[in-house]
């Protein structure tokens, strides 16, 4: 797809793409994966607080 003004053709780098979304997946799962332990402790019914 050629750009108007320049007439230079864009490309996208389909490798990169593809790494930086399998790295913010790694770090999604990984953050998930952390806080479950602190999630689930804090959800058991002697940690629940009532007002």
């Amino acid at each position: 797809m050629p750009l108007k003004m320049t007439g230079k053709s864009v490309g996208v780098d389909w490798a990169s793409v593809l790494s930086m979304t399998g790295i913010a997946i790694a770090v999604v799962l990984l953050v998930t994966v952390l806080s479950l332990p602190p999630l689930l402790r804090l959800m058991r019914p002697d940690s629940l607080r009532t007002e």
